[in-house]
């Protein structure tokens, strides 16, 4: 019988230890929830990508996690620009925590595509706001171009570079040609200056002549280039850079 009896008692805390929740369940239920009532504008940035971590690490404390990934790279949106490979250095992170996060960057991308796709931006004001929001999501410097179909709808936002203009003839030739391929008749060309002033460089100013020159001959209308920063932009042709000539 004793020993009926402790064979008993072994099934049970068996029983016992194999339905115990995880310490972590009522967190991640708490999370979810306030998520679901409120949003993400009370989260911290590390709490967004713990709550992103769920989806693909189920058991272990994303917490604890997403402060070291958060720790390595700075910010959130240093995360989401990181690659995968990068993301698997540190510990915790898999192949599929990084390809969730990888995910999350490329549908925002995507969406972004997809809602400003033939959009209408007839002026100063609009090229600048649209610009002001693209950089706003880039870290780095990098230039793009818009180009336009003849009623100012956008037909695609072309990425030039990254990093600043240091072979400025062949920027321009690049341009350019990307404008033919994509018969945009109307280009604005744009590029950002992270943590810096919106005074135009001296290779800004050689680009945007040279730009204007080349682009007039294939009869493509270069219509301004704008400079932004994190918080503000500044029109080239209002700075007066861009001539009449150009069919602005």
């Amino acid at each position: 019988m004793e020993e009926n009896g402790n064979s008993v008692s072994v099934v049970m805390k068996k029983d016992i230890k194999s339905t115990k929740k995880s310490p972590h369940t009522g967190h991640r239920q708490r999370v979810i929830k306030k998520f679901m009532e409120h949003g993400l504008d009370s989260f911290a940035e590390h709490e967004v990508l713990e709550l992103i971590l769920f989806f693909a690490i189920p058991r272990a404390d994303t917490n604890a996690i997403a402060h070291r990934i958060i720790d390595e790279f700075g910010s959130l949106q240093n995360v989401f620009d990181a690659s995968a490979e990068d993301l698997t250095q540190i510990e915790g992170v898999g192949n599929n925590c990084a390809t969730l996060i990888s995910l999350f960057r490329a549908v925002s991308e995507y969406k972004n595509k997809l809602y400003k796709k033939n959009i209408v931006l007839q002026d100063v004001a609009d090229y600048g706001v649209f610009c002001k929001e693209y950089f706003a999501d880039h870290v780095d410097e990098s230039a793009i171009m818009l180009a336009f179909d003849s009623y100012h709808r956008l037909k695609k936002v072309a990425v030039i570079s990254t990093g600043t203009f240091k072979e400025t003839a062949l920027y321009a030739e690049k341009i350019m040609k990307i404008a033919l391929t994509l018969r945009a008749p109307i280009v604005v060309i744009a590029h950002n200056h992270p943590g810096g002033k919106l005074t135009p460089s001296t290779a800004d100013k050689i680009l945007t002549k040279r730009l204007q020159e080349l682009l007039q001959a294939v009869h493509i209308k270069l219509e301004d280039h704008i400079i932004c920063n994190e918080t503000d932009f500044t029109s080239m042709f209002e700075r007066g850079f861009l001539d009449d000539q150009g069919g602005i």
